[in-house]
This record gives C-alpha cells, structure tokens and sequence, in this order.
C-alpha cells in the first residue's frame, strides 16, 4: 500500500518505509506550473509562487510595468530603490504579485510577513493596505474572497541596507515554515499518487524558456548551464527557469512517490550529469526515478520550443535531410545519451531506481514506429541503452468541441450532450467533421495500436498524460457558451463513472501506468478543465474527477 511519510519523521524511519513499498500502483499525476495565478498551492511561503518585479513609474498617473531591467541580487531582489533608468525617463519602483484572480482560493487568516533591510515597502489585498519601513517580523489579517490579489510594492530600498530575504508565510505555519515548506492540504491531496510528473513545474515548456546562452529556445544551439539552474534560495520558484530540483526530490520523498522528470531540452552533458547526480544522492533509495528527454518533443505549438530545438539540432547533425526524420532521429540520440548519464550517475542501481522513457504521440503511430526503431539504431544510440517505457498521451473528448460547432449546436449543447458525446470517444471511431473521409480514432483503438508497438519494441506503455479533454477549442470556435457547458460537464457527477472507464479502458487495451493531467488547474471555459481539483483546498467531494482517482486507487 502506498504510505504517506511526513515530514516529522527521522530519516532512518523514512527509509524503511520506502522499502517497504513494493508493488505501487499505477496511477500517477502531473502537476502545474507555479505562478501567482495558479490554484495549486504548494508552499507555505508565498513568496515563493510571487511573480517577476514589474517596475513602475514612481510619478502621478505613472505607468506600470515599463520596459526597464532594474539591476537584481543574484538571489533576485532590487539592489537599490528608486532605480533610475538610464535616458532621463521617471525613477520606478517594483512591484510582484504573490496571489492573482485568486478570490476565495487561498486562506484567509493572519499572514506573516518577514524581511530584511530597510526602505518602504506595501503590501495590498483588497482593502488591506499595510507599509513597513524596517525589516523585522509583522503580521496582516487578509480575507481571500475580499481580496483575489495580493501585491507586494517595493517603493524605496537602501542600497547599503536593501529589502531582502521576503518571506510571507500563510496562516498557521510561521514557526515551520523553513523546516515544513509545503503547503499540507497540496501534500494531503497529492499523496495518493504513485508517480508525480514535473514538466510543467520545472518549466519544460514556454515561448519565454531561457536558453543561458542567449539564443532562442527554438534554436539548436541553446544552452542550459548547471551554474544557472533554480535554487531553494531564489526569491521566487515562479521564474521561467522553474522549480529548484531539490524541492522536487524533498517533496518526493516526504510523500513518497516516484518523481518523473523532464531534462530541460539545450541541458550540456554537465548541466544532465551533475542533475543526475543530484537526484541519485538526495532522493530516498527506495524511489524510483521516471527521465525523459523535455516534454512531447513533436509538438509545434508556439509553447513548445523543443521540438524545433530538435529539429534543428538534427538537420545540423546531419541524421537526415527531412526535418521530421532529423528530429525523431535527434530525439532518439539525445535520449541516449542522457540515460546513459544516468545510468553512470546511479551506478548499480540504476537497474532498480532508472525508469528511462521515450516519448511518444499516440494519434501519430507512424511517428510512434519511427522513434521506436532510431532508438534501437546503433549509429544513434551506440552504447545499446535500453529505454524502459514509451510514453503517450492518454486524452479523450479533444473534438467534442468542434463536433458540436460543426453541427450549430455551440449554444444549445447539453451538458448531457458533451458528456455522452465525451464517453463514446472512449470506445467509437467517428467521422473526422473537418476531414471528409477520414476517421477519428477511439481512444480504445489508439491505445491497442500503442500497445501493439511497444510490445515489438520490448518497452512498457504508460501515459505522461491523460484524461478528459472537453474544451470549445479557443483557436477554432471562440464561443463562451460552449465552453461553460464543456466547463460544467466536468463538475457533473457523471463525469465520475466516466472516468471509471477511461482508466478500464486504458487498462483493458494494455495500458501500464497512467499519469493523470493535472492535479490541481482552475478551469476557463476557453482552454478547458484539466484539473482533477480546483484548488486546493476543495473538498474531495465536490470533485468527481478527484473522486474517480481515488477509487481506482482504492480497488487496484
């Protein structure tokens, strides 16, 4: 059975409970991204989801995030305030949000506020209103559904004495906040789940992903260098450049899940070494470890710079002419040789501790057999790593949306309607409503077609992600009565048995380990409902998404 180790236990008792753990099961979980406006909480410190400094002109009626780069600490605060920018235009001040369109989604209660230095400093929330002048320790009574931002204003700071080390730690948890730094009702919520997923957290994706090197993140020659990489002791983890690896590991093992991590695409052979490094001395020996190379490297939407990276990357390698061969074949070496990294990093363990995956697009099995077969091509991967799984993502329900356009049907639509519609996508091909004569693939089918690869290939099926997909697809039909039907679909209490089946079905046609996408998102009615939860600090109950996790969890 899985455990749920907590913080306050000693190291010894920790690694006994892991090795204990034999047969976890397998379903798993990926979770969001960090940033102020995210219902996901995971610290107990604010300032740890707080936006980048927005500085604005310190004048009456002055703008607000003007285009100036106030020179930061390397651990990212202001090193003097008012900052005068050079060409003669007004002296601005900083500002960062810690919690944004978050009316009733974090606590309420008396919050911590702790600093150094000294200068003027405000922090807003709703009406609240409070300045300090002199480091120390303060506290501030905030109401959440009074107040959906809070806001941090830095308007002076003293150069030789600047504001520094900001903490502003959530009600209840001032004396832990150092020694306990996650927020318990996210660990209590994510502690069901065998194996978590940080691709988003740690920023894989992102027209902004910063490649070290100063080039764009689509170009092959992007660089990610370990000196640079996140740290505990930035001001923030909302950065583009991610969460620091020693949460994820920290957070892996107090839960006592797998972490599945996703090496940042342009990381050199160092930046993977020393990553690997890492994660084999700090994270606890009975856990294994899940590495893939980035995340869904064939994907050409304008957030994921990878793909390209990749393609370019293999065009300049000369693997092929084509640009779809050069990246597959690219993708397949360079996977290679970070499980080779790791390998060497884990040592005899790797064998027990490693699970190395490819990544896979399962509406694309032709793709699919390309990458399989260059993974197992000597020229490319000569040293015979072997990869463990093939990863697929696992949706259903993506073109409900444009069904309904198709037909007129956008602004009468039944939530009974989507969610019917919703669950013979499990089972049933249908005509493609945008491609006369083609077929949409079942979910059921498109995973039987992925089973029947990988099992040729010698490699497990799993899903980096998976589950519903109901949106109204913002990019094709822009219709906001659809989206709230597609929105309140996912709140009916059907959608639970729905759920049921998709994870039966996943399993019946030969599916492993499914990692469900995501934890906790707050729906739009534009770009869907992708959350199992809301937020939170939503009770189980309302959640039939949550619900239908936990019983399969519970049965298997």
């Amino acid at each position: 059975m899985h455990r749920v180790v907590r913080g306050a236990l000693s190291a010894l008792t920790i690694l006994l409970s892991f090795q204990e753990v034999s047969q976890p099961h397998q379903l798993g979980m990926n979770l969001e991204t960090i940033h102020p406006m995210a219902s996901q909480i995971i610290f107990v410190d604010a300032m740890k989801r707080s936006s980048r400094w927005f500085p604005f002109e310190l004048i009456e009626g002055g703008a607000w995030d003007v285009p100036v780069d106030i020179p930061l600490s390397p651990d990212g605060y202001p090193l003097e305030l008012p900052y005068d920018p050079p060409g003669g235009t007004a002296p601005v001040g900083a500002a960062t949000l810690l919690f944004n369109q978050m009316a009733g989604e974090y606590p309420s209660g008396t919050y911590t506020l702790l600093f150094d230095g000294s200068g003027f400093m405000v922090v807003g929330a709703g009406e609240v209103e409070e300045a300090y002048f002199q480091g120390g320790e303060y506290t501030i009574d905030i109401d959440s559904s009074n107040a959906s931002d809070v806001l941090l204003l830095l308007i002076d700071s003293d150069p030789a004495d600047p504001i520094r080390n900001i903490r502003f730690v959530l009600p209840g948890f001032r004396e832990v906040h150092e020694s306990s730094p996650f927020y318990p009702p996210f660990i209590e919520k994510l502690s069901p789940f065998s194996v978590i997923r940080f691709s988003q957290t740690m920023r894989t994706n992102g027209g902004d992903y910063p490649c070290d090197n100063g080039v764009l993140p689509t170009d092959g020659d992007c660089a990610k260098i370990w000196a640079n990489r996140p740290l505990p002791t930035d001001r923030t983890q909302a950065s583009p450049r991610g969460v620091a690896l020693e949460y994820v590991i920290d957070l892996a093992n107090q839960v006592g899940f797998s972490p599945w991590l996703c090496v940042q695409h342009g990381a050199d052979d160092n930046y993977v070494r020393e990553l690997a490094t890492l994660v084999e001395s700090r994270l606890a020996p009975g856990l294994k470890c899940h590495v893939e190379l980035s995340n869904e490297v064939w994907n050409f939407s304008a957030d994921y710079p990878q793909s390209l990276w990749a393609e370019a990357s293999g065009l300049a390698q000369g693997l092929s002419t084509d640009p779809t061969l050069a990246r597959i074949f690219f993708v397949a070496k360079r996977s290679a040789e970070v499980f080779r990294l790791f390998e060497t990093a884990f040592g005899v363990s790797a064998v027990d501790r490693l699970v190395k995956v490819l990544p896979g697009h399962i509406a694309n099995p032709w793709q699919n057999e390309q990458q399989l077969t260059a993974f197992s091509d000597p020229i490319l991967n000569p040293h015979g790593v072997q990869a463990d799984a093939f990863a697929v993502g696992a949706y259903f329900g993506n073109v409900v949306g444009d069904e309904i356009v198709h037909e007129g049907r956008a602004e009468i639509a039944t939530i009974s309607e989507v969610l019917d519609r919703g669950r013979n996508n499990l089972t049933i091909d249908r005509p493609d409503p945008f491609a006369p004569g083609e077929m949409i693939l079942s979910l059921a089918n498109m995973v039987s077609l992925a089973k029947t690869l990988t099992d040729a290939h010698g490699v497990s099926l799993v899903a980096y992600e998976g589950g519903q997909a109901l949106h109204e697809r913002h990019e094709f039909n822009n219709n906001p009565i659809l989206g709230q039907t597609m929105v309140d679909a996912n709140r009916d209490p059907a959608m639970k048995m729905i759920y049921r089946e998709m994870l039966e079905t996943w399993e019946l046609h030969g599916g492993g380990l499914f990692l469900h996408y995501s934890l906790i998102h707050r729906p739009t009615i534009h770009f869907g409902s992708y959350g199992s939860l809301e937020w939170t600090d939503q009770a189980e109950e309302n959640s039939p998404k949550y619900q239908a996790l936990l019983d399969w969890i519970e049965i298997h």
